[in-house]
């Protein structure tokens, strides 16, 4: 179900680091399928995307030693939105990478040419489209399921307004210990995509801070120690992590 909502400019990326303590070892308890959306059709428009991940999903268990109340993390305030303003005439293209996985539909790369392209040119340094925006709404309406974003996106046509959101990057430092911390994971093309959080050192620490400074469902794992790549990889990396390990997350909150 769509709706609609009202945007405004918003601060460029925004870098916070969030530290958790003593979290440890990884396990698999089911496969995980990475898989590819089709192009959009519409104008010859070069989108991609991951399909929404309906597959069971690896759970990877992180311990600790002691309860959670030394957790402390900082985090830059949650970024607003902010419009762009396009025309799609017949034979003009977006000219971007969107990647469409649980409820985000994020720019992965704008090409040099395109609509967006344009946009960039002439617009102020605040409102121009960049890696790891989120699509949040299509004149005006908005979903909290990625792929609907997407089917907006490819039924709109001629002029449009497209809100994006500013995704929040942070780190997050854990360490290995012996209580449980569950994440549900799965690997996408160049990210591990957070379905679930359950009872453990993440869900204590949400406890304990904003929103915005929250690990939840439909963010994204960027990095695992300094390392950048495809999800399959990044999740070996976060399994075969050594006492501590640093994770780059990517977020977009309401």
């Amino acid at each position: 179900m769509t709706k609609h909502v009202a945007s405004k400019y918003c601060d460029p990326l925004q870098l916070g680091t969030w530290h958790l303590p003593q979290v440890a070892k990884a396990r698999k308890n089911t496969e995980t399928v990475s898989c590819a959306a089709p192009g959009l059709e519409p104008g010859g428009c070069p989108l991609h995307g991951s399909a929404e991940f309906n597959e069971p999903a690896d759970f990877v268990e992180l311990q600790m030693d002691s309860a959670f109340p030394e957790g402390k993390g900082t985090a830059a305030a949650a970024p607003e939105t902010f419009d762009i303003f396009l025309d799609r005439a017949p034979g003009t293209y977006f000219g971007v990478d969107l990647s469409s996985a649980g409820k985000a539909c994020v720019v992965t790369s704008v090409t040099t040419d395109g609509l967006i392209a344009d946009w960039n040119a002439k617009c102020s340094e605040e409102s121009k489209v960049q890696k790891y925006d989120r699509l949040y709404a299509v004149n005006g309406q908005t979903s909290e399921k990625s792929k609907e974003i997407l089917d907006l996106l490819k039924s709109t046509h001629n002029k449009m307004v497209l809100t994006f959101q500013r995704a929040i990057v942070s780190e997050v430092k854990v360490q290995r210990g012996a209580l449980n911390l569950g994440m549900h994971l799965k690997d996408g093309p160049h990210f591990l995509l957070v379905l679930g959080v359950e009872d453990g050192v993440v869900k204590d620490f949400n406890k304990t801070v904003p929103t915005e400074q929250q690990i939840q469902q439909s963010d994204r794992i960027i990095g695992v120690d300094g390392m950048e790549g495809v999800g399959a990889a990044l999740l070996d990396k976060v399994k075969n992590a050594g006492p501590e390990v640093t994770l780059k997350v990517l977020a977009w909150r309401p």
